[in-house]
């Protein structure tokens, strides 16, 4: 299942050669993010629910390249006169999401809500995080950030690596909240606004 023809990043290629001498099955395994299927050449979030779903993506998690399926929109040389008939993706804004003080999903609750600006009322779980980004490029007041259009939020998880051995749950919540988010923006036809970047 898991048997990627190209990786697109490290981090790619670490979760699509996992193997697990505790668990026979991926998704019994904590530590395995990412479900590879050769067949529809399609890539998933594993969900940990105790089942065996998954929540295609179509852009990878870590660097941010498009997965098989997905057209990339081609650089546009500024010079060129036909600039303007093409989308603007290069403009980002950058966001740092320190994780030292996270140990558990209240602090990563208090964290994110001081970093992205969610409103007082945010309500503190997985499903109020998902609901306070879908609309970024309208300014709803439900984050700090107003997206310009095309403009993407990247945000950068600072000690990623101590994250996800320290809390590895919280780590793959991050990452499968981000898709869902994103996948949001894809059904209302738009491009996905939020990368993130592990450091």
């Amino acid at each position: 299942m898991n048997n990627a023809r190209n990786c697109c990043c490290e981090m790619m290629e670490i979760q699509i050669a996992h193997r697990c001498n505790q668990h026979a099955d991926i998704f019994d395994c904590p530590d395995a993010l990412i479900v590879y299927e050769s067949q529809s050449d399609e890539y998933g979030l594993i969900i940990h629910d105790g089942g065996s779903a998954s929540i295609t993506i179509h852009y990878c998690p870590w660097c941010g390249t498009a997965l098989p399926g997905i057209v990339q929109t081609p650089h546009v040389d500024e010079s060129s006169p036909d600039r303007n008939q093409v989308e603007d993706i290069q403009h980002i804004t950058i966001v740092r999401l320190p994780t030292a003080t996270i140990t558990d999903w209240g602090s990563f609750d208090e964290v994110c809500q001081e970093v992205f600006g969610f409103p007082a009322f945010y309500g503190r779980n997985m499903n109020a995080w998902i609901d306070c980004l879908p609309y970024l490029d309208l300014g709803d007041g439900m984050s700090r950030f107003h997206l310009r259009p095309g403009e993407k939020l990247v945000v950068e998880v600072l000690e990623a690596k101590d994250l996800m051995r320290r809390v590895p749950d919280i780590f793959a919540g991050l990452i499968e909240t981000t898709a869902v988010v994103n996948q949001r923006h894809i059904h209302d036809g738009k491009e996905p606004m939020i990368a993130l970047v592990f450091l």
